[in-house]
């Protein structure tokens, strides 16, 4: 497990640069990768890396984008 402890280093960037490019319909794509997926899936990492600050602001916003299981994960904090 701790040989791939250098990957967790590239989720957070992944999902910044996600939510930079955000939702289109350019592309085929899957809806919510650029907006409120993604976020939610930040405020997973920065639960797992214990940035509670980050946890709650990206729960909120991906919750603000309608994503309910955002929501039920924020009333928690």
């Amino acid at each position: 497990m701790e040989r791939y402890a250098y990957v967790l280093s590239f989720i957070e960037g992944a999902f910044i640069h996600c939510l930079e490019i955000g939702e289109t319909d350019k592309y085929d794509r899957v809806c919510g990768t650029g907006s409120f997926l993604a976020a939610y899936n930040l405020g997973v990492f920065y639960k797992v890396t214990g940035q509670m600050e980050r946890v709650i602001h990206f729960y909120e916003q991906s919750a603000h984008e309608g994503y309910e299981k955002a929501s039920k994960r924020d009333e928690r904090y």
